[in-house]
């Protein structure tokens, strides 16, 4: 990891090049879809509860998880970066594996929060093959938000 100064805003910041991202990506349009997903999750979660679509539907949760998993990129996407630094150019592959990190690790989390919720309430909420297959589905949320959102040259995420 290289450590190097960095003009951010008027000042010069040492940063560590750990997690590049290229500053001049479009904010406001991930912003905008961040606030979608973010609303059709809750509207869908809240209709889904109401007319107990994860009990009757059983394929319902698997479309969640992959809006789960957009959400969650498009959150690294939009605000990770900037708590590691102003300006992150340059390293695509280390922007990458923090977003697909981060998918993963809040799909375990809330794997985790399920098996929890099955103990303390009895009912049967986790099995093995659903929580791979919900992590499928995070993932591939996860990746189709960078697939979108990302920049078509080589150095830009």
């Amino acid at each position: 990891m290289k450590i190097r100064p960095t003009q951010c805003e008027g000042r010069i910041l040492i940063t560590a090049s750990a997690f590049m991202y290229n500053s001049s990506m479009n904010t406001h349009r991930t912003r905008f879809w961040l606030a979608i997903t973010a609303v059709t999750i809750v509207v869908i979660n809240t209709i889904a509860s109401y007319l107990h679509w994860y009990y009757f539907v059983w394929w319902f949760d698997m479309p969640m998880h992959f809006l789960g998993g957009v959400f969650t990129a498009l959150i690294c996407i939009t605000f990770g970066f900037r708590f590691f630094r102003c300006h992150y150019e340059g390293n695509r592959t280390r922007a990458i594996l923090y977003i697909i990190g981060s998918v993963i690790l809040v799909g375990i989390l809330w794997e985790l929060y399920e098996l929890i919720v099955q103990i303390v309430s009895g009912a049967i909420l986790v099995t093995g093959l659903d929580s791979i297959s919900d992590l499928f589905f995070d993932l591939s949320g996860g990746m189709t938000a960078l697939l979108l959102f990302m920049d078509k040259s080589e150095t830009r995420v």
